[in-house]
């Protein structure tokens, strides 16, 4: 009996320590996916087979169907950035092909993680402020969102609406014609307007960025060197008429300060006006040459083409 007493004790005394040991562990420590560089094989030497082994295989490994990649949202946003400067340098087949593969994968993903890098995507491509903006890359982006039949449909259809306007006044189209009067009292039309090029400048009179642009135009001795070729037209797309005559006077004499005042640019959507300076070279066609152009990239344009 007394026995029976001792072990039924020791045997209780166990348990309660076994217990004891399991309520006071730790769970598991949820570790993030780790991101990680192509490793390029020895036997590819050439720079263009590594430019595209790297875009082939940047998200190799990845898996964006584990949640545990939203746990290190800094280095998710680095590798992303990384893969944005890679391709840009890529052929555009080479950064298609890349871009369409990787799309489809976090699309079928995680939510949170899809969620995410649809977000990233557009604030990356789309916002006007970003520096890795690039209007090819998101058409390729844009027609796999809303393609998409899982994703919401309101979000399928903004990037619809986002992809109608993208696809509008393309390199290698004719700009869409519009209507305005000028500053001196002229009433005209973009297709009749002369000269072998057109510098097209969106504009809003408080935009201190436009300020900064026309300054850089001004002092360009690239764009300078063409004279009259270029033909330079500001144009606003706003409704107050008086604000626009009354800031007229900031463009030098050589520019047509316009105003669009059938208000078709801003109804009908003729061109994105997100944001300004909104800037195009077009030739004496009126065909596009630059889109969404910084004043830079008119000089890259104007030297080497």
């Amino acid at each position: 009996m007394r026995t029976n007493y001792i072990y039924k004790s020791f045997l209780l005394l166990a348990l309660t320590g076994i217990l004891s040991c399991k309520n006071n562990s730790k769970a598991p420590e949820q570790v993030p996916a780790e991101l990680k560089m192509v490793n390029v094989p020895s036997v590819i030497s050439d720079p263009a087979q590594v430019n595209k082994y790297v875009a082939d295989h940047f998200w190799d490994g990845v898996d964006f169907g584990d949640s545990l990649l939203m746990n290190n949202i800094p280095a998710l946003n680095r590798h992303y950035s990384i893969y944005l400067n890679h391709i840009q340098q890529c052929p555009i087949e080479v950064a298609e092909q890349s871009v369409k593969k990787f799309t489809a994968a976090y699309l079928k993903g995680n939510n949170l993680v899809k969620n995410y890098l649809v977000d990233l995507t557009e604030k990356a491509l789309h916002d006007p402020n970003s520096q890795d903006r690039n209007e090819d890359i998101y058409i390729w982006v844009l027609e796999m969102f809303s393609a998409d039949e899982n994703m919401d449909d309101l979000l399928r259809e903004k990037y619809k609406n986002q992809l109608t306007m993208s696809l509008k006044n393309r390199p290698g189209e004719i700009a869409t014609d519009f209507s305005f009067l000028t500053s001196k009292g002229k009433q005209s039309r973009l297709h009749t307007t002369k000269g072998q090029y057109t510098l097209l400048f969106f504009y809003d009179p408080d935009c201190h960025s436009c300020e900064y642009a026309l300054e850089y135009i001004k002092e360009s001795s690239v764009i300078d060197s063409f004279g009259a070729k270029i033909t330079k037209l500001a144009v606003y797309t706003g409704e107050d008429a008086e604000k626009w005559l009354s800031t007229s006077g900031k463009f030098t004499p050589e520019w047509i300060v316009a105003f669009n005042n059938d208000f078709t640019i801003e109804r009908e959507r003729l061109y994105d006006r997100r944001a300004t300076p909104y800037i195009f070279l077009l030739d004496n066609n009126k065909r596009v040459l630059v889109k969404d152009a910084t004043p830079a990239d008119l000089e890259f344009y104007l030297k080497n083409f």
